[in-house]
Order: structure tokens, then C-alpha cells, then sequence
């Protein structure tokens, strides 16, 4: 809303309507305003500041930044039912077409083809660096073997009669891939009376802006009235990179975001394991581990054993929000610059920095975790599950956390694995970088039956 429009105001009966006209010729932008009843001379122009919320515990929310009470005895705080196909319109996502049955995989270590194997990329990556004399690349992809791409894979239907053929997608793996659909399918029905944990301990409490608005505000007050931690990372459905995410403890500032697109908000991890950097101090770190899907019934996953770590820019602290160096990790695709430590570094220079935390211990958790997130994921019928499909193989970006935890009676602190997405297709430019082999360990382990021990992997399921 322009100038203009932004000084009308609101009434639950409004007398104009309102909405914005932009002239692409001029680059300019209008309010276009109508009438909704008879206006007389000098009668006061109102809008609708929520218009389409029709919803009474909705249309309450969404008015809080413009007439804030407490809306603690809306409603209860209960986890969203299970999606049905007809949800995928109504939220505007795409279906599958799947003109596959929903049945076990056999004999995952083979495939049926022994080679030589043609490949479908639009991943220059992959063209660079898969270079066993196995493989050769096709710009067609109808007559590929292989459909590695970075795009999206919908119709599973026409692999049915190419059974030689292979692709790096899973249907309906969206329910892991989408932030609020991970959250959707981790959550259980244990909800505490002052809904503060939905869910596993090892994913942060989570709501969808979109569905749930009503639910999170009132657990923000909630949290608000009991003096508990109140800061939330609030993130598109479907983007990466640190893209349009933000972090608060504003419920108005939330309530407002919220209008911008689908969005999860996830209550953030302000309490966590540190890295002492030399040039630094003591920084937020995440961990990405890469973990390859080579079976749905049975669940076969394995992880790569090499992990990338990812480090913040400045010293960790709640006093600057808005700072992006101190909030988040991602520095390889801007102006920021990127610290690299390897794997095989980090290690000993973790548990020199925390003497009473051994790294094998905290990965065998970290690892736990990935294995729940997983069966979570594959263990209801579509479109609340990835369902198998033998023409699939798949390999996933985690991004994790350490939280410290302090037990109630002990005070012993330890440290808490906490799941942050899985990303479809992850970006191996640094696993490509320092690691040359990586998409011949990938291609060999599919497709030609290589060890987990021979290409650098350890199974977790």
C-alpha cells in the first residue's frame, strides 16, 4: 500500500476496497480504490487491513500488529491433521504423476544394467567431475540411462516402461525437502498442555505461518507470559541459502512476514556448541553431511564420510539480529568470506576446544537423527511419505546442529543434535573441490554395486 493507502483505516465492515495497480510503462504504482456500500459526502473511507482471513482466530491474529491483546485462550495448540492429495492444490504444490505402486525394493545392490551407462545432466558440475570411462554423457534425455538433474522430476509414470532407466529423485520426497513438511512429519501427537514441544527433542519446535498462524502466536505469548526464550527463525517453505529468512523475537514482525509468501517459523537455537575460531572468537557452526537413498521398503541409507562445515563471520550473540555474519553460516554464494576447515581438521580441534566430548560420540547422534528424520519420512502412504520407486536413487544435504542441554537435577550439560533441513540436490561444489572423487563414489556405490567401504560410506539403515 502506497502512502495514501496506508493512512486509511481499518474496519471489520469496511466502506472501500482497495488494491494496488501497477503501470509497467511508467514504472509507477497506483491505489486503485472502490466502493463497497453508499458513501456520502465527508463519510470516513475504511478497508479491511486482513481482507480474505475469514477465519475468526485467523482474522484475530493477523489484526495483533494493529490491536494487540492476548489471544492465549483462542484455541489448543494441536499439530495439523495428515495431508490428503487434495491438500497439494490448496497449498500450491505440484503433484507427482506417479503411475507407480507403492512396493518394496529387491536386490538394491544390483541394477539392471552393467554398462556402459549414458547420463542426462543439466549439472555442469557433474560433467566436470564424474569421470569414470563407464559413463558418457547424452544431451537426450529420453534415451538416457541416467537422469541426474537439478530440476524437479515429475512423471514417474513414463520410467515404467524402461526399466533399465534410473533417476535421482524419489516421489514425494518433498515431505522431507520442504521445511514445513519436515516439520509436518516429525511432529507427533504428544503436544505438552503449554504446547511447547511438538515433536522430537532433535527438531526445533515448528509452525507453519501459513496453516498455523493462530497456533504459533499463541504459543509465542505463552512462551512470552512464562519468561521462557522466545527467538524464531522464520523461513520460506521451499528456498535455501539463507534466502528470505529471518531472525526475532518480534510476534508482530512475524505476523507481518508471514504476508510476504509461505513461510515456517522455527523457534532458534540460541544456545548453541560454539567453535572457537583463532581470527574470530567463539562462532555458530553447522555440519552438512550427505546422505545417499538408495531404498524406500527396505530403508537403505547410507552417509558419506566426509562432512562440510559451515562457520559464522563474527562472534555469536543475541544482542544484533539483523546481523547476518553472526546468524547464519552460509558465506559461498555472496560478498562474505567463506572459512574453510576440513573434516579430518575440525576433528581434532573440536575436541581440543570441548576435552569431555569425543567427535565419534557426538556424530553417532547426529547420525541417530538422520536415521529418524528418514523413517519419519518413509513410513506413511503418499502424500505424507516418499514412497518407493526401484527407478530411484537419491542422494540428500543435511544440515545439522549441536545445543547444549542441561539436565534438571544434574545441571550436567550435553550436547543435543537439532535437525535443520534436508535439501534436495545439494550443492557439491566444495565436496567436487577438495574431494575430485566424489561423483565417481556416488555413481560406482548405484549403479555398479560398489561397497560402502570402497566408496568412502557408512550405512546408517
Amino acid at each position: 500500500m502506497d502512502e495514501f493507502g496506508s493512512r486509511v483505516q481499518h474496519s471489520d465492515q469496511p466502506s472501500f476496497k482497495f488494491t494496488l495497480f501497477l503501470d509497467s510503462t511508467k514504472g509507477i504504482a497506483y491505489t486503485l480504490m472502490w466502493p463497497l456500500v453508499q458513501v456520502d459526502c465527508e463519510d470516513e473511507a475504511t478497508r479491511d487491513y486482513v481482507m480474505g482471513a475469514g477465519d475468526k482466530d485467523l482474522r484475530s491474529t493477523r489484526l495483533l500488529p494493529w490491536f494487540y491483546r492476548d489471544v492465549t485462550a483462542l484455541l489448543t495448540n494441536k499439530p495439523l491433521p495428515p495431508r490428503t492429495m487434495d491438500d497439494l492444490d490448496s497449498e500450491g504444490r505440484c503433484d507427482e504423476i506417479i503411475g507407480v505402486e507403492d512396493e518394496g525394493v529387491d536386490d538394491i545392490g544390483t541394477v539392471s544394467c552393467t554398462g556402459p551407462w549414458t547420463v542426462y545432466t543439466d549439472m555442469e558440475l557433474l560433467k566436470s567431475f564424474m569421470t569414470l570411462a563407464e559413463f558418457s554423457f547424452t544431451d537426450d534425455m529420453d534415451s538416457a540411462d541416467i537422469v541426474w538433474i537439478a530440476g524437479h522430476f515429475r512423471n514417474f509414470s513414463e520410467l515404467k516402461s524402461c526399466p533399465h532407466r534410473y533417476v535421482n529423485q524419489f516421489p514425494f520426497e518433498s515431505v522431507l525437502t520442504c521445511k514445513d513438511l519436515l516439520a509436518r512429519v516429525c511432529q507427533d501427537d504428544a503436544v505438552n498442555d503449554d504446547g511447547d514441544r511438538r515433536g522430537p527433542d532433535w527438531l526445533p519446535l515448528s509452525f507453519n505461518l501459513l496453516l498455523e498462524l493462530p497456533q504459533f502466536a499463541r504459543a509465542f505469548q505463552l512462551r512470552e507470559q512464562q519468561s521462557k526464550d522466545n527467538y524464531w527463525i522464520v523461513k520460506p517453505w521451499n528456498m535455501g541459502r539463507s534466502i528470505d529468512m529471518h531472525v526475532t523475537n518480534d510476534l508482530v514482525k512475524i505476523i507481518r512476514l508471514s504476508e510476504t509468501g509461505p513461510k515456517i517459523a522455527s523457534q532458534y537455537i540460541t544456545n548453541p556448541v560454539l567453535f572457537c575460531r583463532d581470527d574470530v572468537g567463539h562462532v555458530k557452526f553447522d555440519i552438512r553431511y550427505i546422505v545417499l537413498l538408495s531404498s524406500v521398503k527396505p530403508l537403505v541409507l547410507h552417509v558419506y564420510n566426509v562432512f562440510w562445515l559451515r562457520f559464522g563471520n563474527r562472534p555469536f550473540t543475541l544482542s544484533n539480529l539483523d546481523d547476518y555474519e553472526t546468524h547464519f553460516t552460509v558465506m559461498n554464494y555472496g560478498d562474505s568470506q567463506l572459512k574453510q576447515i576440513h573434516c579430518h581438521d575440525f576433528i581434532p580441534m573440536f575436541e581440543l576446544q570441548y576435552p569431555d566430548y569425543k567427535w565419534h560420540n557426538e556424530q553417532a547422534a547426529l547420525y541417530e537423527v538422520i536415521c529418524a528424520a528418514f523413517k519419519a519420512g518413509t513410513c506413511r502412504d503418499p502424500p505424507n511419505s516418499i514412497i518407493p520407486f526401484r527407478q530411484a536413487r537419491a542422494i540428500y544435504g543435511i544440515d545439522m546442529m549441536l545445543e547444549w542441554s542441561f539436565g534438571q537435577t544434574s545441571g550436567q550439560r550435553t550436547m543435543v543434535p537439532q535437525l535443520l533441513e534436508v535439501n534436495y540436490c545439494p550443492d557439491c561444489v566444495r565436496a567436487c573441490k577438495y574431494h575430485p572423487n566424489f561423483f565417481n563414489d556416488i555413481f560406482a556405490f548405484f549403479f555398479f554395486g560398489h561397497t560402502a567401504e570402497e566408496t568412502n560410506m557408512t550405512r546408517l539403515v
